[in-house]
């Protein structure tokens, strides 16, 4: 159940299909999907003979499958939901559910978001709010977390207010929540601070006051993105290290370590940065958290003004399909990068497109950093900003913040990743 229209049924597929060379491994993943997506309509909609064992759709639907590349690692899970219609006695989403959305997931993981969030509108659009609450809050949590990446600002708010809204009829605090902090993190995106701020210090007190410490981490784990925002980044740094002790699944930690390294790039201390970027970019488990960690390191570099590792990472970023939010902080770095390096004409070009990207996808924060930075560089006053900058930053920090740095790096020498 969502307020969210569902679209003419997996038109992200043919969309898809349309791009790809035809019979490639990569053609052949996303037909089998859309077959059997086709397939399991239909099971829902006419019964269990759409699965029989003569049913010459399920039979060209294992045939497609089949055909995929052996070391796809969605093969498995497509064939996965097949069977378990044919086994199931009648057609039911919750006995298909799982599947469906751990496919999804997949799909997240591999930064195709598009193509899950069909997934989930599919699930929400046979899913019962009282009979498959469950179902339907982690659909609606998880097609708001890709309308988000996808800067759907609107859509994705509606998902999450269905999310909360089967949460509370079932009376599951933890979803409510989450869904909340879904929403905190929206406005932060959109660049309204203290409604974000009201948002999360309400759900860090109540998810306390409920026993639920990994919500409370994820809380204050954005709550010190709003002090990262306002420039408090020392505070930034102590709340996100409290954040990554207390977060458990491996995703998320990827997503406070980032956001940790980050902290400590505005401080300067470049090392620390540096050390907790090149954990997440070769560890990460989403390709999303690989590209922002892989960003990261290329503003380092600009920063430390290295124009061999500028080059490397801005390589490694060439041709990624990346998200509104990336490709605007992807401009602004080369921009940056080009003028450190006395490429004004480049840097000018790239810092128009950060600003084009950031209006078409409502990132306001985000064009006003853009377009503070074109002033810069209209008046070619950025080298005396960045010195300001450089002045300003403390030569020393709290030993607690040391600390912090400390940790880190034995992480990194633990996980054994080099530069």
């Amino acid at each position: 159940m969502s307020s969210i229209a569902r679209p003419l049924a997996h038109m992200p597929y043919f969309e898809k299909l349309a791009e790809l060379a035809n019979d490639t491994p990569e053609w052949r993943s996303v037909s089998a999907a859309l077959v059997m997506l086709r397939l399991f309509d239909s099971w829902m909609t006419t019964g269990a003979e759409a699965v029989f064992d003569d049913a010459p759709g399920l039979n060209a639907v294992r045939d497609q499958i089949a055909a995929m590349d052996i070391h796809d690692t969605t093969r498995g899970l497509l064939s996965s939901i097949v069977e378990s219609m044919v086994i199931a006695e009648q057609p039911r989403i919750v006995t298909v559910a799982p599947r469906l959305m751990a496919y999804a997931r997949a799909l997240q993981h591999a930064a195709k978001w598009q193509l899950a969030a069909d997934i989930y509108r599919t699930v929400l659009s046979y899913a019962k709010p009282i009979g498959d609450a469950e179902t339907v809050i982690q659909a609606n949590m998880q097609l708001g977390r890709c309308l988000r990446v996808l800067a759907e600002w609107d859509e994705s708010l509606t998902c999450f207010a269905a999310a909360s809204q089967v949460a509370t009829m079932t009376d599951d605090v933890m979803s409510i929540l989450r869904a909340r902090i879904q929403e905190a993190n929206i406005s932060i995106d959109r660049g309204n601070l203290p409604h974000a701020e009201v948002l999360l210090d309400e759900t860090i007190v109540q998810a306390k006051e409920a026993g639920l410490s990994e919500v409370r981490a994820t809380a204050i784990h954005d709550r010190a993105r709003v002090a990262s925002r306002r420039g408090r980044y020392e505070d930034a740094v102590v709340m996100q290290y409290e954040a990554l002790k207390g977060v458990r699944n491996q995703m998320a930690r990827d997503r406070v370590l980032n956001d940790l390294g980050a902290s400590f790039a505005q401080l300067g201390i470049f090392t620390a940065a540096r050390d907790a970027f090149l954990v997440v970019a070769a560890t990460a488990q989403e390709q999303y958290m690989r590209w922002t960690a892989t960003l990261n390191l290329l503003d380092v570099a600009v920063q430390e003004r290295r124009e061999t590792l500028v080059e490397q990472y801005r390589r490694d970023l060439d041709g990624a399909a990346l998200p509104p939010t990336l490709l605007t902080y992807y401009f602004i770095y080369m921009a940056q990068g080009h003028r450190a390096f006395d490429q004004l004409p480049l840097a000018k070009a790239a810092v128009n497109r950060a600003i084009e990207v950031a209006t078409q996808n409502q990132l306001g924060q985000l064009r006003f950093e853009a377009e503070e930075l074109f002033g810069e560089l209209e008046s070619q006053e950025l080298d005396e900003v960045r010195e300001t900058r450089k002045a300003e930053r403390k030569a020393t920090w709290s030993s607690e913040v040391d600390g912090i740095a400390t940790a880190l790096h034995e992480l990194r020498t633990m996980a054994g990743v080099q530069e």
